[in-house]
């Protein structure tokens, strides 16, 4: 898969207004359905491309309309960045160093969008978030708008000739062969009170916070890490308190080791 430049991205999200699903579709067995637009609904829908045949469509439904990003790898104010080092993080499996291809064929990141470590270079997740949208736009191209969009809120789906009929909010309805859900993690169902957020990513749980009033995060995973960063993002100059009953918190990633023997693993891994 080649490389998409931003102008390409603007070009693709232009022309992809005009492959949105519209109330009529083609024949069900035909279609796959993919239900949530986030990492996962985004790459199932490419490799599910890259599988069906030529004359098959794959139809993604997001709700929210921003494709290709989902709550991990949305736009923020705070440039959280990724756990895991920009070397491991291609989205395409065949091939490793795509990511950090796709990095440097950037003109130049906004500042903060990737910090560069003796451990390697981390980008953010919302710069993340950029490379998976690239990829949804360039495979919307190059299968002739076989990879439709459709931004509407799935409320249903019902047993149907062929398949599965999916109902959505607009009164919109597609019939698919088979349809993958790929919702994410739900938020919690349990109340708010502005005081506790049992969602951690709730709007207003890290702004409108009173100055210099202690704020307790319980936990102390990387959660908390990016809760403290989009609380100083807003301002807050406050205690932050993280409780864990373990007392574990992150570690730093250490610097890469020299890659095992290939012909050495093989062998011990023989015994």
């Amino acid at each position: 898969m080649n490389l998409v430049t931003e102008a390409a991205i603007r070009e693709h999200a232009a022309l992809s207004t005009r492959r949105r699903v519209g109330r009529r579709h083609q024949s069900a067995s035909k279609v796959v359905a993919i239900i949530g637009a986030g990492f996962s609904g985004t790459m199932a829908a490419i490799h599910l491309r890259h599988a069906l045949p030529p004359d098959h469509a794959v139809v993604l439904f997001d709700r929210t309309g921003r494709f290709a990003r989902g709550p991990a790898y949305a736009a923020s104010d705070a440039p959280h960045l990724l756990n895991v080092r920009s070397v491991n993080m291609s989205a395409l499996p065949d091939d490793p160093g795509h990511f950090e291809r796709w990095l440097g064929s950037l003109a130049a990141p906004a500042p903060g969008e990737t910090q560069v470590t003796e451990a390697g270079t981390f980008a953010s997740r919302r710069l993340y978030g950029r490379y998976l949208r690239a990829l949804l736009y360039e495979e919307m191209t190059l299968s002739g708008g076989r990879v439709r969009l459709c931004s509407d809120d799935v409320l249903g789906l019902a047993p149907a000739e062929g398949g599965w009929r999916v109902a959505c909010a607009s009164g919109r309805e597609v019939v698919a062969a088979a349809v993958v859900i790929a919702n994410g993690n739900l938020p919690s169902s349990r109340p708010c009170d502005g005081i506790v957020f049992h969602d951690p990513w709730a709007a207003g749980a890290t702004s409108g916070l009173r100055p210099g009033e202690p704020v307790l995060i319980v936990g102390t995973g990387l959660t908390m890490v990016d809760l403290a960063l989009a609380m100083h993002g807003h301002g807050f100059q406050g205690p932050i308190i993280a409780l864990s009953r373990r007392g574990l918190v992150p570690q730093l990633h250490a610097a890469p080791g020299p890659a095992p023997d290939r012909k050495s693993t093989r062998l011990n891994s023989s015994h």
